[in-house]
């Protein structure tokens, strides 16, 4: 739990997850609906060119792969927070939604459908959230945000290379067995 002195509000994956409890998926649909809109809203959107600082933390995608189904370009902010996930964001009591984590904010572009693609992934992903009872599984969550298998596959590949940049070479314990073959114990 985290306590701010100036921010009295509730983290949106857990007004979500409260909203599948209720069994309300047309409630849980339109509050994700709603923050997926903002970010695809904000303004000063330019197209994606891929850069040597994106190539660095990402790295080399399939600019093809990353083209809207539609035909619209793929765009990009001037500053992007791509931690911008449910959790990292409070819904304050008179509705204003504040984001709590810049962490991971960079000034080269970044596809605005990857911050798209990070939410819908941490949230649906992390906890299997897709087995609980009220979740509404009659949609690809992903699709319909306009994340095709193809583009949903590079945002994979960004995130996988995202994840070794964050961690610079170190081993984490929940990825330990899989490099040493044995269990890993806590120090604990």
């Amino acid at each position: 739990s985290v306590g701010f002195e100036f921010i009295k509000g509730e983290p949106l994956d857990r007004i979500l997850d409260r909203q599948l409890q209720a069994g309300d998926s047309k409630g849980w649909e339109a509050s994700i609906r709603e923050f997926l809109d903002r970010i695809l809203a904000l303004k000063g959107q330019k197209e994606f060119l891929m850069t040597s600082g994106f190539t660095r933390v990402f790295g080399q995608v399939d600019s093809a792969a990353l083209q809207w189904k539609d035909g619209r370009i793929m765009t990009t902010l001037p500053v992007t927070d791509i931690d911008m996930i449910f959790r990292n964001v409070l819904r304050e009591p008179e509705g204003t939604l504040q984001v709590i984590d810049y962490e991971w904010t960079f000034d080269f572009p970044i596809p605005v459908a990857y911050v798209l693609y990070r939410c819908l992934y941490f949230y649906l992903e992390e906890r299997n959230r897709r087995k609980e009872p009220g979740f509404p599984a009659h949609k690809d969550w992903y699709q319909e945000f306009g994340i095709h298998p193809a583009m949903k596959e590079q945002f994979e590949a960004m995130e996988t290379s995202f994840q070794k940049y964050v961690q610079q070479g170190a081993v984490l314990m929940r990825d330990a067995y899989a490099k040493e073959g044995r269990p890993a114990i806590p120090l604990s």
